[in-house]
Order: C-alpha cells, then sequence, then structure tokens
C-alpha cells in the first residue's frame, strides 16, 4: 500500500496524525489500529513526518481571502446549483 491510499484510508476511518517535535503522533479508534497499520505506519514513518512537516510549514491559511458581502447585489437572483 503506498503511503497516499495509507492517509486517505486512515482518514476515512477516523485516524488523525501530526507530528510534534520531529515524532509521529496518532489518535485514532482502537479497532482501526491493527497490528498490520501500526506496522506500515512504522515503515512509513520518516515519509509521513516529512510530508507533515510540508503541509504545515506551506502556510495553507494565508491562501485563503477572507469573504466580503457584496451588499449591492444581495436582492439578485443567483444559481442554486
Amino acid at each position: 500500500m503506498n503511503i497516499t491510499n495509507l492517509l486517505c484510508e486512515l482518514d476515512i476511518q477516523g485516524v488523525k496524525l501530526w507530528q510534534e517535535n520531529g515524532q509521529l503522533k496518532i489518535r485514532g479508534p482502537q479497532s482501526v489500529l491493527t497490528s498490520a497499520i501500526t506496522e506500515q505506519l512504522r515503515i512509513h514513518k520518516e515519509q509521513i513526518i516529512n510530508l507533515l512537516l510540508q503541509y504545515d510549514n506551506r502556510g495553507l491559511t494565508a491562501e485563503i481571502k477572507p469573504l466580503i458581502p457584496a451588499i449591492q447585489d444581495r436582492y439578485k437572483p443567483f444559481p442554486l446549483t
């Protein structure tokens, strides 16, 4: 299983991963964190930490533009879909 599929599957099943001071932290249901999954996480630990560090360092919140209401357009029709 590649690392992307592993992380997506864990996210769907409610497992949260984060890095703290260079260590991989894991929280999730015990039923999901089987010995096979734990072994996969152990094998890919360094890659996961590097991926999380890259995500943290991208500054994603800086890319989000604030919502500015267009009060002059509030009564204009808009598509529902």
